[in-house]
Formats: structure tokens, sequence, C-alpha cells
């Protein structure tokens, strides 16, 4: 789109879950090293409630975003953002036994996400390594409600010995915070992983 390389990127998705997001990416630099990237968001997705395995309401969430992401490129390793999130978000309780309510929820964080990709291939992986990471951090001075962190990691790597490939995989993630109506302060953290090993099949 202009000299340096600036590109308007947009995502849709129509479903159970709907999407619509865009982004202008714009380096800063002729060789893109540094870049920045307003964004923004509009998307809406249901949350079903169950009592002893009967739904009894369904919680329909809209929320909207927009953003300003700085960032790097760390050469073909991958990339580093650092950004501001104010954000509003609205939900209305349908098909419920209670009244119907509209409760409106403004939310507001400062996000951190790095990127790294060094795999040979993403479908059938035989060596290499990629991860990505990102903390978001609800701050009250954005306008959210709550002051709190959460973050998440997953990464994956691949070796091969001959025609014998060995591929694993680990999620993390975590959260702590206080509350806004509340006096105490939580924290809490989950974990998986995934191993799999393939060969070729004897002739």
């Amino acid at each position: 789109m202009n000299k340096l390389g600036g590109e308007f990127r947009a995502d849709a998705q129509i479903g159970r879950q709907n999407l619509l997001a865009g982004e202008f990416y714009q380096p800063l630099t002729p060789n893109a090293y540094f870049f920045v990237a307003p964004n923004a968001a509009l998307q809406s997705y249901p949350i079903n409630l169950f009592s002893e395995g009967v739904r009894v309401a369904q919680y329909n969430v809209t929320s909207a975003t927009a953003g300003l992401d700085l960032g790097g490129q760390f050469t073909k390793y991958g990339e580093l953002r650092l950004g501001a999130w104010p954000a509003n978000s609205s939900s209305t309780w349908t098909r419920a036994a209670w009244t119907p309510a509209h409760r409106h929820r403004p939310t507001g964080a400062f996000v951190a996400k790095v990127y790294v990709d060094q795999i040979d291939s993403v479908r059938f992986p035989r060596s290499g390594y990629v991860g990505t990471g990102r903390v978001f951090a609800s701050q009250t001075m954005l306008g959210a409600d709550d002051q709190y962190t959460k973050w998440d990691v997953d990464a994956a790597a691949a070796a091969s010995v001959g025609r014998h490939t060995l591929a694993a995989g680990v999620r993390l993630a975590g959260r702590s915070g206080t509350r806004r109506f509340r006096s105490t302060t939580s924290s809490s953290g989950a974990a998986s992983c995934r191993c799999r090993a393939t060969a070729p099949a004897r002739s």
C-alpha cells in the first residue's frame, strides 16, 4: 500500500462464533524491523449454563475492541508486540429461567505478544520449533472493572533421526490479580503437554 510495505489484514468468521477483525500493519523502517499496527475487532459468541446436565441459560456475549500495537521483527525468527487495548463488552441472558438482563462490562488492558517460528512444516514437522506467548494485563486506568493479569504459552518442537521423527508440545496458562469488588487476591494456573512419534511403515 506504500513504499515501506504497509498492508491491511482482515479476518471474518461466521457461525456459532462470529468475528470481524482488521489490522493495518505499517513498517516504520525499510527493513521492517519495527512496525506499528492499529487494529479493531467485533465478535459475538454464546456461553451455555447447565444445571444437573440441563441447559438453563445462554449467555450471548458481544465485544468490540480497538487497540494499537508497537512491535519488532526478530529477522527470520519471529516478532514481539506491545500494545494498549481499551475495549468494551456487553452480554444478554436469553432462554433462561431468570428474567432476561443486559450487562455492560468495560474492559481495558496492556497486551504483550511474542511469536517465534523456526519449524520446517506446519502439517508434518520434522525439525525446528514454534511458539507463542501472550500476557494480558487488565488495568482500571484503561477503564476496566477488574485489575488482573493472565498469560499463556504454547510451544512445540520436532526432531528427526533418520526416517524417525519425535514431535512434542506444551501449553501453559495462569492468572493472578485482585477483583475490584473483592478484597482477596487469587492466582491459578494450568498446564498440558502432548507428544507424537512417527516412523515409516515397513514395506
